[in-house]
Parts: structure tokens; C-alpha cells; sequence
């Protein structure tokens, strides 16, 4: 049995008529063209008309400028979630600012502003604090990093005498 697809042939075992458009690629006379031409006549899919948050853009490069993105994420966001309402607000659909950006992080009674920052400070992988630090960290991960955190301490301390006793000098 064979596929439809295997051969691009008509009913009548034709060969349909194929011609080549203004973008390099070619269409046959089976498939409707449902683009419609912009300022250059061109009828590539991103010259197409779409509509992005109740606004009519004429093609999906004007699209891009307006929103500041580039052409390929209104195309894929339209192929993916058959609606490009989303493209350009940031991961979270409409988070506004960085939603990733670095919080504090309370290890006992030290605060440190990122957890990378912590682990850099404590050293240790920023792997090895998320893991010691959760709920589920054993009693040996939980002692890891109280070991780590009264190295670290240790060591801040001894520096902070230093530079006292260099300043009262």
C-alpha cells in the first residue's frame, strides 16, 4: 500500500504545476495560499497579518519591532499555542521586572544576598547549599553546613579583628 505522500502526483497522475514564490520556495497549485501580499508583494508567511494583544499588525516584522522581539517568536508562539497574546511579556506570560532575580538567603544567623553569593562565601557548590538547605536535608547535610558556616564565621571574624586593630593603629 502505498502513501498518499510518497509520490506528489494529482488524481489523473499528473504531476501538479509548481512555481517558485519570492522567498526561494516553491508551491504547487494544491496547496491555497492563504498569505496575503504586503508593501513588496511578497507573500511569505511573516508578511502575514496577525493580531497580538487586540492590535492589527501588518505583517510579523512589524509585529517584532513593536514588541521587541524578533520575528521567529511570534511565528513559533503562534505554531506552538496558536495565539501570539503572550509573546514578549517574559516567561511567566505578564511578570513584569526580573521574576529570576537573586534573593537573600538566611543561613543561621548569617544573611547573604544570593545563594550563589553564600556558597562562593562558604565554599561550597551553590548544588550543595540547595540541597543542605531544604527540608529534606539529612542530619550529616545539615551538620556539612554548620561545619561550612562556623569556617566561614571563623575566618570573617579573625579578618574583621585584623582590620580593627589596623585601624586603631
Amino acid at each position: 500500500m502505498s502513501s498518499p505522500y510518497a509520490n506528489p502526483t494529482t488524481k489523473m497522475g499528473q504531476k501538479p504545476s509548481t512555481t517558485e514564490n519570492d522567498h526561494g520556495s516553491k508551491s504547487t497549485d494544491q496547496i491555497t495560499d492563504t498569505s496575503t501580499p504586503c508593501k513588496g508583494g511578497s507573500t511569505h508567511f511573516n508578511a502575514m497579518p496577525v493580531v497580538i494583544r487586540g492590535v492589527l499588525y501588518q505583517s510579523h516584522k512589524e509585529a517584532a519591532e513593536a514588541l521587541g522581539v524578533t520575528t521567529s517568536a511570534i511565528s513559533q508562539r503562534l505554531r506552538v499555542k496558536g495565539h501570539a497574546e503572550t509573546v514578549g511579556l517574559g516567561l511567566k506570560g505578564a511578570s513584569i521586572g526580573n521574576t529570576n532575580r537573586a534573593r537573600e538567603i538566611k543561613v543561621w544567623d548569617m544573611t547573604f544576598p544570593s545563594r550563589t553569593k553564600a556558597a562562593e562565601l562558604l565554599g561550597i557548590s551553590r548544588s550543595q547549599l540547595t540541597k543542605w538547605t531544604s527540608p529534606k536535608a539529612s542530619k550529616w547535610q545539615q551538620n556539612q553546613l554548620l561545619i561550612h558556616a562556623l569556617r566561614y564565621k571563623r575566618e570573617r571574624d579573625k579578618k574583621m579583628a585584623a582590620r580593627a586593630t589596623k585601624l586603631g593603629r
